[in-house]
């Protein structure tokens, strides 16, 4: 639904829409991207399709693949990383 939104919003047929990486989609042969967040009101306007296509498993870029945390991260879990707001006002 956020494809077909996009192909509305660049009057183009949704197959020359692609995703990218992250929150966005593009048209094939054009530079301008749009967030998903941009495109999620009038996808909901759109009726919901009875018959979707599922990606195969094998096709998944992130699912079931191991994350790595971020730097930032690293030791909150554990309570060795204090946040900006545990800290706020202290002098070091």
């Amino acid at each position: 639904m956020l494809v077909t939104a996009a192909a509305q919003r660049w009057n183009r047929d949704a197959s020359t829409c692609h995703r990218g990486k992250g929150c966005r989609l593009a048209p094939t042969h054009r530079p301008p991207s749009v967030g998903y967040g941009k495109l999620v009101d009038a996808a909901a306007k759109l009726p919901v399709p009875e018959n979707v296509a599922l990606k195969a498993a094998a096709d998944f870029k992130l699912i079931g693949k191991p994350a790595s945390a971020s730097d930032d991260s690293r030791g909150q879990g554990h309570g060795q990383v204090r946040s900006s707001a545990s800290t706020a006002g202290r002098r070091r």
